[in-house]
């Protein structure tokens, strides 16, 4: 599955698009590494906001080097990762390489993943490209879980989001509402805050969007 829109498009995820992003003008990246006290009570507040089970299996969409797959494994629940770049998944932990996939992340036999968390990723995929992969998604998933940054015209109402240079879909909720909904979701929770991320953007009304959605697909 093409995540992004092209292979010129992937070889950006590169090491300066995560250590160096910000001082590049690249990406809103520096140094970025595993920060246990940040990520660890992140995916347990959102296991218990989203009410993952243990039972669960889940996929991180756009897992970069992994960070959440750890965090989530570390406090009991059956995660996995995919990402399109070859730096970051090499630079995963070696204890978590073996949960990690490039691009293509369908389950055998049919199976869906119980959740799958897409923080951040979605609109770094192009126009083009963005109703196969919601579809993809639905027809992989019982649950999705997103957070995105919202704009109109072109530019983010949170400016540092247009720092990141791979960033293409700047829309609004609505717009993405309707995504979900012509692409086989069913909107469970649509709005501008969820209360457990980014709360240091809280100051902007519709800055991000949060979503909790249902897959439609009969196959479960």
């Amino acid at each position: 599955m093409n995540l992004f829109n092209d292979n010129e498009m992937k070889e950006m995820y590169d090491e300066d698009y995560f250590e160096r992003g910000v001082a590049l003008s690249k990406s809103g990246y520096s140094n970025f590494r595993w920060i246990p006290e940040l990520t660890i009570p992140m995916c347990a507040r959102l296991s218990e906001k989203l009410k993952i089970k243990d039972t669960d299996v889940v996929l991180d969409f756009g897992c970069a080097k992994g960070y959440m797959v750890k965090g989530f494994r570390l406090i009991g629940k059956q995660a996995w990762g995919v990402d399109v770049s070859d730096y970051a998944l090499r630079m995963a932990d070696e204890g978590i390489k073996q949960y990690l996939y490039k691009e293509n992340f369908e389950l055998q036999d049919g199976k869906k993943y119980n959740w799958i968390i897409a923080k951040d990723v979605l609109e770094h995929i192009s126009h083009e490209e963005i109703d196969n992969t919601i579809k993809k998604l639905a027809v992989n998933c019982q649950k999705l879980f997103c957070c995105l940054p919202l704009g109109q015209n072109n530019s983010y109402f949170i400016s540092s989001y247009n720092l990141d240079i791979t960033h293409c879909i700047k829309e609004t909720l609505e717009w993405w509402i309707q995504k979900f909904k012509m692409n086989g979701f069913e909107i469970e929770y649509a709005d501008y805050h969820f209360d457990i991320l980014k709360a240091n953007y809280s100051i902007f009304e519709n800055g991000n969007g949060f979503f909790v959605l249902k897959s439609k697909d009969k196959n479960d």
